[in-house]
């Protein structure tokens, strides 16, 4: 069956693997050049059996390297990793099942006003595309070459697995993609806000002196979990990994905030040596503590305690 505009079409333009192309790819566009739409901006349809994480590989010379991963979610297909492409751009939308192995959408492909100026404005088009699933690991399809029209490039994907992905982007992942694929049965419970002694200094002023000054203190909002349960309990890297995401997921979403990998904390002192003649001056840091909760394969529930490093103030004091 010749199945016409396949999804990646569109997707393998924009790409470029190192120096090789892929012998498809009839115009070179960069990552600006791409103004594929997001997945905000394409409304999310019903769960269907083919949602996932699919991957697409080619060989090159001896190396059989993984070019591409796309996401397929309620209707729409996003770019999961690709080279110069956006995490997160829809490359088909409105997916729906025509029968026991088709899918049928619309595919969006970038194309140039004029190919031979790569100056040139770029138009997101449209086409539909279908997908035909082998089987429930593989979906097989046929790109229509824009060079050639009368030709065509056989794509084929792979079924990823969710917890292979899930190890991959604990280590080499963005946040975006962590934040898809959390870790799902996990509790944070006996959480208690800490405030812990980090640093302090002392300064001394002469009587009828007035010094203002500016300090600074940067906090790393990294997840640790505890040592020594770890260790005794057998818990791999892969999980260790995950339950780190997931706990500052969970934190997250219980302040309302997005914390940055690590925060900088400015405040301006001003010390009134008639006031006194000694201050220290402390930096003092808000730890959330708890226990990450979850059950192991055996059913068994696994408790992990955690600490989670959220902010910090500075506290003036004046010596008698």
């Amino acid at each position: 069956m010749r199945i016409l505009g396949a999804f990646f079409g569109g997707i393998v333009i924009c790409m470029i693997i190192g120096i090789v192309y892929l012998r498809f790819i009839p115009i070179k566009l960069t990552k600006q050049d791409c103004k594929l739409p997001t997945r905000e901006q394409i409304a999310k349809g019903d769960p269907m059996p083919i949602d996932g994480i699919w991957e697409y590989r080619e060989g090159i010379g001896s190396v059989n390297m993984s070019i591409a991963k796309i996401r397929i979610e309620g209707g729409r297909v996003l770019i999961w990793d690709a080279p110069f492409i956006r995490t997160g751009a829809v490359v088909i939308k409105d997916l729906k099942r025509l029968d026991d192995t088709r899918y049928g959408g619309t595919l969006l492909y970038p194309e140039r006003d004029d190919e031979e100026n790569e100056d040139s404005n770029v138009t997101i088009r449209e086409k539909p595309t279908v997908l035909e699933v082998i089987s429930p690991n593989e979906i097989v399809q046929e790109v229509q070459r824009e060079d050639d029209p009368s030709k065509y490039v056989a794509i084929r994907y792979s079924r990823v697995s969710l917890d292979d992905e899930r190890s991959f982007l604990a280590m080499h992942g963005d946040r975006g993609q962590r934040d898809d694929i959390r870790l799902s049965g996990v509790e944070l419970v006996n959480i208690k806000e800490n405030r812990i002694l980090a640093r302090s200094e002392e300064q001394q002023i002469s009587p009828g002196v007035q010094l203002s000054f500016e300090r600074a203190r940067t906090i790393e909002h990294n997840v640790s979990l505890e040592s020594n349960v770890v260790s005794n309990g057998g818990v791999s890297s892969h999980l260790l990994s995950l339950l780190q995401i997931e706990v500052r997921a969970q934190m997250e979403e219980k302040q309302g905030r997005n914390f940055k990998e690590s925060e900088t904390y400015k405040t301006t002192v001003t010390l009134d040596g008639n006031r006194s003649r000694k201050w220290i001056l402390s930096w003092f840091d808000k730890i959330r503590t708890g226990i990450a909760q979850y059950k192991d394969t055996n059913g068994n529930i696994q408790n992990i305690p955690f600490r989670f490093p959220e902010s910090t103030e500075m506290i003036v004091n004046s010596v008698k």
